[in-house]
């Protein structure tokens, strides 16, 4: 079983910075080094990332991809 992708978009209660995430059990992992508990974030798909590493972090994987960028 390999490593879920962050797949999801999250952002903590009180901040407008919204990151992409990865489940791990009951809490997330974002590239940026942020680890929310449980009930510490809320998902919000429909909302634009703008973490600045988040925002590089899916850069960097969209150029690993043939023909992503």
């Amino acid at each position: 079983m390999g490593v879920e992708p962050y797949s999801l978009r999250i952002r903590q209660a009180g901040s407008s910075l919204v990151h992409v995430a990865r489940r791990t059990g009951i809490d997330a992992e974002t590239p940026c080094g942020y680890r929310p508990g449980a009930g510490h974030y809320t998902v919000v798909a429909a909302e634009p990332v703008s973490c600045p590493d988040c925002v590089r972090h899916a850069e960097d994987r969209l150029a690993e991809v043939p023909g992503g960028r």
